[in-house]
């Protein structure tokens, strides 16, 4: 099962549909239009954080069905990965939650955060909306650092998977 933490897209579900044959659950973070958002600055940066939060909540209690879960975000998407994964968010979701991948991440607010493990970031070299860098030094500065893998695709911008 793939659940969709709001709008998801082609692009985004492939890895949802690759993730389940390795026989886990899959949940994505994407984007917010089935909130009505036209993107995160219509309601400020915190409101479209939160509002993503209480849908992975919901999101994770609905694919309890006794398989692994593996949490994918995009962007924004990966950010609010990293907002539940690394703040006391819920400590009993956080369990549900057997590995993530976050794509082009912003990682700056969360470097020296501890990190959970099973988590790839990749980042694309030329991104400058989510520099590689802040994710290398989010990596590289966790204290379980040895659990986590960060992929820089050197040619590669923001939304590099899209096409």
């Amino acid at each position: 099962m793939v659940a969709q933490v709001n709008k998801n897209h082609a692009w985004t579900l492939r890895w949802g549909d690759y993730i389940m044959t390795l026989g886990y659950d899959t949940i994505l973070i994407d984007s917010f239009n089935p909130r009505g958002y036209k993107h995160r600055k219509e309601v400020g940066w915190d409101c479209a954080l939160n509002d993503q939060l209480e849908d992975l909540k919901a999101a994770i209690t609905f694919a309890k069905d006794n398989k692994p879960i593996y949490l994918i975000g995009f962007s924004l998407g990966g950010y609010t990965a990293l907002k539940a994964l690394t703040d006391n968010w819920n400590h009993q979701i956080q369990q549900e939650i057997s590995g993530t991948i976050l794509f082009y991440t912003p990682c700056q607010d969360f470097i020296g955060s501890e990190l959970v493990s099973n988590l790839l970031i990749i980042s694309g070299g030329k991104d400058l909306r989510a520099p590689a860098s802040d994710c290398q030094r989010l990596v590289n500065m966790s204290p379980n650092k040895d659990n986590l893998r960060h992929v820089i695709l050197p040619e590669a911008t923001h939304g590099f998977d899209i096409q």
